[in-house]
């Protein structure tokens, strides 16, 4: 019994670690989900889903283009947009049958009633300089959140961790890493205070364990913007930053976009 209890202990610590260092995947919200339809893609509990984003009951609808947090999940479940049809008239009309005359031509007055065709001139188009090439994934410049001492480094393998953490002075700002949108901004039962920024299509960067928080979903903000300050919060107390890169949607080391800067 008590090799039994050992066992279980053990377990349980291994869960708990394994919750804490890579503790699930943000979602964006597509056109037609919801709360519910969320929690069934993902097999999670509704009420767990609507804790962990602090999302009030009664409220179902979410706003399209927003993250919202999946607990324990190991990835992005991608779904397919809606399939959209052209609208067609239930009764079409049958086009109208050709009228024929009694009329009579010979083949001398349909020759002599058509024109000559020219030959059509040659278009020729302005030369034009070439267009720039998109921003790719490699041109991507972000500076540091912050100033302070690595506490725990990216790792892909056991015991897990999806960021980089940071510990600070007290009060320390944090900054944005790059130009971006604020796609989410709200408290997380787990970690506190959380940021997370879409800088395109395929970065995103999350900030947590904040103290305070100062930039709102939906705002743009520029590289080196304010977001929040870190100091002293009921989960960490000593002003922390979990700080996570996202390619997309999976964890990749901060630390690979942040050594050259």
């Amino acid at each position: 019994m008590k090799k039994f209890a050992v066992i279980l202990i053990s377990a349980t610590l291994f869960c708990l670690s394994c919750a804490t260092d890579s503790f699930g995947v943000y979602h964006t919200v597509k056109k037609g989900e919801n709360l519910t339809k969320i929690s069934q893609l993902y097999n999670i509990d509704e009420n767990e889903l609507r804790h962990e984003n602090s999302i009030p009951e009664g409220v179902g609808e979410l706003k399209e283009g927003s993250a919202i947090f999946i607990p324990g999940a190991a990835e992005v479940i991608e779904t397919s947009p809606l399939e959209t049809f052209p609208e067609t008239s239930p009764n079409p009309e049958p086009a109208p049958e050709p009228v024929e005359t009694s009329q009579e031509t010979s083949p001398e007055s349909e020759t002599s009633t058509q024109p000559e065709s020219e030959p059509a001139p040659v278009e020729t188009c302005p030369e034009t300089s070439p267009e720039p090439e998109p921003e790719t994934e490699t041109s991507i410049n972000f500076i540091w959140p912050a100033t302070g001492k690595i506490i725990k480094q990216f790792s892909s393998s056991a015991p897990k961790s999806d960021g980089i953490d940071f510990q600070f002075e007290k009060n320390t700002e944090i900054r944005a890493v790059a130009d971006g949108k604020v796609i989410y901004s709200a408290s997380n039962a787990n970690f506190g205070n959380m940021v997370i920024i879409r800088h395109n299509d395929d970065f995103i960067t999350v900030y947590s364990y904040l103290h305070t928080i100062f930039a709102k979903e939906g705002q743009t903000v520029k590289q080196g913007d304010v977001l929040g300050v870190a100091d002293a919060t009921e989960i960490k107390s000593v002003p922390t930053l979990h700080f996570e890169v996202r390619k997309a949607a999976k964890p990749v080391n901060p630390i690979t976009y942040l050594q050259e800067n």
